[in-house]
């Protein structure tokens, strides 16, 4: 697509790449909704607060997603800047949140070693 981008049909080109990233997402995260409402496939340390996060997050990427769709038909290179935003979101936000985890993780790790190196 960013090769031809100075091409006149690249309204329709645009819509289509966005509705297939839009299927994808919405396939994805109607899987992960799924999975979150089986209580045997979710860890049990997952809290409900982290879910309702991730229910809002993934929520407003698809709201996002759509309106750049439709958007394409209008205003392609603005659809093309909101497709790379959301790529880039998609994939900073969980990486994110591992890192939040694994800060929490040592830090609850150092306070048992604090504890222990006490008594």
């Amino acid at each position: 697509m960013v090769t031809r981008i100075s091409t006149p049909d690249i309204s329709i080109a645009t819509f289509i790449y966005g509705l297939n990233v839009l299927i994808a997402s919405l396939t994805l995260s109607l899987l992960m909704f799924y999975v979150a409402r089986q209580p045997q496939l979710v860890v049990d340390e997952l809290a409900d607060d982290t879910l309702k996060r991730l229910y809002r997050q993934r929520r407003i990427a698809i709201g996002v997603g759509a309106f750049a769709v439709i958007l394409a038909l209008v205003a392609p290179f603005v659809a093309i800047a909101l497709y790379l935003i959301l790529a880039v979101l998609f994939l900073v936000l969980p990486l994110l949140g591992m890192h939040r985890r694994d800060v929490l993780r040592c830090d609850r790790l150092d306070r048992r070693m604090d504890l222990t190196s006490q008594v």
